[in-house]
């Protein structure tokens, strides 16, 4: 439980998660009285997922909001356009089943072409590479356990983060 002397500063954790202490996550609900706090719902959670590999003319509030709404329900969505970068990057505040694998992102259609976006959340705690779950590492798996010589040779994984199993002559990494 928490208690804050603001409501200013009660809003700001309200709105600003999700949180972490020690990597793991920590879910705020507000106080409802005459409920014991078995009876809170702490099931869902609210994440930002951004959004790569839209065309920049598609890239507006409602196209985020239509990509991201298969995630989980969406809370909030940006779309950043700052001067002097030539790229887009949308995001959307999600609320989602912390029972419910991650999506990597979407195959969508626009004007007949196919094109793949890709969804990178933003910090995520304790995830899991093998299941898409949060709670646990891929090397703790339950469901699918992690195999290390399956990632030799592997550049890249999903959800944006790279691994880099082997350094390679001449690499800059």
């Amino acid at each position: 439980m928490a208690k804050f002397k603001l409501e200013s500063d009660k809003q700001r954790v309200e709105k600003g998660g999700p949180w972490r202490f020690s990597t793991n996550l920590v879910l705020f609900q507000p106080w409802k009285p005459n409920t014991p706090l078995h009876r809170y719902d702490f099931s869902k959670c609210a994440l930002w997922v951004q959004v790569f590999g839209l065309p920049l003319e598609w890239c507006t509030n409602k196209m985020i909001n239509k990509v991201v709404k298969r995630v989980g329900r969406v809370l909030e969505v940006k779309v950043d356009n700052q001067e002097g970068i030539t790229s887009k990057v949308g995001r959307a505040k999600v609320e989602f089943n912390l029972d419910d694998p991650l999506k990597p992102g979407q195959l969508i259609r626009l004007d007949g072409k196919a094109f793949w976006l890709d969804f990178q959340y933003e910090r995520l705690p304790h995830f899991c590479y093998s299941c898409r779950r949060l709670g646990h590492y891929a090397m703790y798996c339950q469901n699918i356990p992690f195999n290390e010589a399956k990632m030799a040779g592997k550049e890249m994984m999903a959800f944006g983060q790279w691994l880099r199993a082997e350094v390679k002559e001449n690499s800059p990494y």
